[in-house]
């Protein structure tokens, strides 16, 4: 069953109220997210992020793009979403994560591209201040670790004298 109040879209974690003006997002998150706080699920999720969708160095990119296929059909897009509770991939858009999900009650799956938290029992993203906060750091650290690579700086060094138009 969704929860009564508190989930929200994942853009953010934030909403827009009929004035257009932002609101903050709520104090509590998503009810069923209390099922996967459980004992090292903290640094559970930062492997998740740093391995899987953040990916900010080299080896993690390559690794990234081994081992995210669906589990199902082998697919490599279809908005790949990775089981918080064990090591699952499946498709988004073939419900080869939701078949899982259903199969082994595992209610929450992260998003491989963007990083947004979904819920099975809720049928929505949502927003869990904790996870946020998690997410934002380890995006940060990715950003840190792509920032002026040696391909980067070539690139850059292209596009601006227009060699790679």
């Amino acid at each position: 069953l969704p929860c009564e109040a508190g989930h929200m879209a994942a853009a953010g974690g934030r909403g827009v109220d009929v004035g257009g003006s932002e609101m903050s997002p709520p104090a509590a998150g998503c009810c069923h997210v209390t099922g996967f706080k459980v004992e090292n699920w903290k640094q559970n999720l930062r492997v998740i992020y740093q391995g899987f969708v953040w990916s900010g160095s080299a080896e993690s990119r390559k690794r990234k793009a081994k081992s995210c296929i669906c589990h199902m059909c082998g697919a490599h897009l279809n908005r790949l979403h990775s089981c918080l509770y064990c090591v699952f991939f499946g498709c988004f858009t073939k419900k080869h994560i939701h078949e899982h999900a259903k199969a082994k009650r595992h209610n929450l799956a992260i998003d491989l591209l963007y990083g947004g938290i979904y819920c099975f029992m809720c049928q929505d993203y949502i927003y869990d201040k904790d996870m946020e906060q998690i997410a934002k750091e380890e995006q940060r650290k990715a950003w840190k670790l792509q920032a002026f690579t040696p391909t980067m700086i070539s690139h850059y060094q292209c596009t601006m004298t227009g060699i790679g138009e």
